[in-house]
């Protein structure tokens, strides 16, 4: 279980990392699990389909699962993505 509760971005290097960790980690029968993400991770993890494969929970457990988000339209740079959202601003992903 890895807290996300005090990061406030994560990178595409980051993300990398989570997956080649989740699957290692279910590669030796054990699991990943993300909890408290903040709602611009919690918007990164689903628009980079990343919640597909790592479960994602608001504080601890299954209980407090978030409902799913909808999907980002594939094809679509993270980006782009966040901009449409309003999460963040060109100038800030230059």
């Amino acid at each position: 279980m890895l807290d996300l509760g005090k990061v406030s971005l994560l990178s595409s290097q980051a993300l990398a990392q989570l997956l080649a960790g989740s699957a290692r980690l279910a590669s030796l029968g054990g699991w990943l699990r993300l909890t408290a993400p903040n709602p611009l991770i919690h918007d990164i993890l689903v628009a980079t389909g990343l919640n597909r494969r790592i479960e994602i929970f608001d504080s601890g457990g299954p209980d407090s699962r978030p409902p799913p988000p909808p999907a980002a339209p594939s094809g679509q740079r993270l980006g782009d993505i966040l901009t449409e959202r309003g999460l963040a601003k060109p100038e800030q992903l230059a």
